[in-house]
């Protein structure tokens, strides 16, 4: 992986090697030609403190070729609300003429762990100038939320989220005849808040968006005597950064 002027967590550059190895996403069974390829996309995190959980609702995604309008993919398989995650409701099919919603608990999607947005979509080949996810994340509205370490559920809000989505400004290609698989990178430790005076969570998301074929691993040991207090409750970060003259320091909170 080419590093950037930017931190990136340890935890991303592992799961880059994990997916590569394993081939990404899915998609195994979807058919490619001389002008298309396939998309598969997935979704992780790093930690973030005094949280349980950070439930997101993802209702679809949007692509835009460099030529030509937007695409809207709408998200397959069985539906889950982020309710249905906190009531411990199992994934129902998607009923006849209904979106498929699935909530991910970004919290959980740590190390080397991931969870399936889009798979075995196929796109025509060639180069597209951004993503976009659509969630439900309105303001105090139990539809995406968070489980402080407290006790009890918040809203989690999402400025402009509801309207216009999550969108990455990063540019990708899809190659023809080939799977292409990316990893959509929330930063919690970065975008996660809960401002005083409001009844919920802000998320103002630190987004990533990695090609998987373009993406390398990192392996090292971090002594033991750096870290203090309880390693089994306590969350840490790495961050690695590029040039002899890079600004360091603490990383969100």
């Amino acid at each position: 992986m080419t590093l950037s002027n930017t931190t990136k967590t340890l935890s991303t550059v592992a799961l880059s090697a994990l997916l590569t190895a394993c081939g990404g996403g899915g998609g195994g069974g979807t058919t490619v030609s001389a002008t298309t390829g396939v998309l598969n996309v997935n979704v992780t995190d790093a930690a973030v403190d005094n949280v349980k959980r950070v439930l997101v609702q993802f209702t679809g995604v949007s692509v835009k070729p460099a030529e030509g309008p937007a695409l809207d993919i709408a998200l397959s398989g069985e539906s889950r609300s982020c309710q249905d995650v906190l009531d411990g409701t199992p994934a129902t099919p998607t009923a006849e003429g209904e979106a498929t919603i699935r909530c991910i608990d970004l919290l959980s999607l740590q190390g080397t762990e991931s969870a399936s947005l889009l798979s075995g979509v196929t796109l025509e080949a060639g180069n597209y100038t951004w993503m976009r996810l659509a969630v439900d994340a309105e303001r105090g509205i139990l539809d995406s939320m968070v489980e402080p370490d407290a006790g009890g559920v918040e809203s989690l809000y999402i400025p402009s989220g509801s309207q216009s989505g999550l969108k990455l400004n990063s540019s990708f290609t899809i190659l023809a005849g080939g799977r292409n698989n990316f990893m959509i990178d929330f930063d919690l430790r970065k975008s996660l808040n809960n401002p005083q005076g409001f009844p919920d969570y802000r998320l103002k998301p630190s987004l990533k968006l990695v090609d998987m074929g373009e993406s390398g691993s990192i392996a090292g040991m971090v002594e033991a005597s750096l870290l203090t207090g309880d390693c089994t409750q306590d969350a840490y970060a790495v961050y690695i950064y590029e040039g002899n003259d890079a600004v360091i320091g603490e990383e969100g909170s």
